[in-house]
């Protein structure tokens, strides 16, 4: 009786060839018949690079749930969209005035808008992390109106009229990704990633 490994391979172990095989035959395997692709080594990402990352997700992640408790709690910083009308008035004189009314982004729309340019920003950080110069040049740009909005939103939320809950947490959050912006722009251009960002990864 033989068993089912047997009966597909008939010759024994014992019996098999194990020897080179002849000739040519090397050229009927086609994996040994592959010509050998060229291998690159990238340069390991260095230390700064990646603290510089998650500097730039700390101040994104920051921006977001700043703004987001701003909108929702009535911080002085919240989005307000101010617009005028005319008003006639009644009297023995008639006549007509501007009236200026405000009125606040609704909170599930703020949360939309914020967390678009929140996404936009933290996957525009992974390129930079992987290398890219065109990544880092526009992080670079985008920096500065970055921080004049959150210096923007520190003002307004932390020193303009009475002090409120949304407004601290607002002004806290801020300050937090206000100095993580600064700090992620310094590792980026330092001289330890200088061959990271310019060995022709785009």
């Amino acid at each position: 009786m033989t068993t089912p490994s047997a009966q597909r391979w008939p010759e024994s172990a014992s019996a098999r060839h194990t020897g080179n095989p002849p000739g040519n035959a090397l050229l009927g395997i086609p994996h040994l018949a592959m010509p050998i692709p060229r291998t690159y080594l990238w340069p390991a990402r260095p230390l700064l690079v990646e603290r510089a990352a998650r500097a730039w997700w700390l101040a994104v992640v920051c921006w977001f749930l700043g703004s987001t408790f701003g909108q929702l709690l009535h911080s002085p910083a919240a989005w307000n969209f101010t617009y005028h009308f005319p008003v006639i008035a009644n009297g023995s004189a008639p006549f007509t005035y501007q009236r200026f009314n405000a009125w606040s982004l609704p909170g599930p729309l703020a949360i939309v808008v914020f967390g678009v340019v929140a996404v936009f920003l933290a996957t525009l950080v992974l390129p930079m992390r992987d290398g890219a110069q065109w990544a880092r040049l526009l992080l670079t740009v985008l920096a500065v109106p970055a921080e004049l909005v959150l210096l923007r939103q520190i003002g307004q939320s932390l020193f303009t009229g009475p002090a409120t809950g949304g407004g601290v947490v607002q002004g806290i959050l801020s300050m937090i990704g206000l100095c993580a912006i600064p700090g992620a722009v310094s590792m980026m251009y330092r001289s330890s990633t200088h061959r990271y960002f310019h060995d022709g990864r785009g």
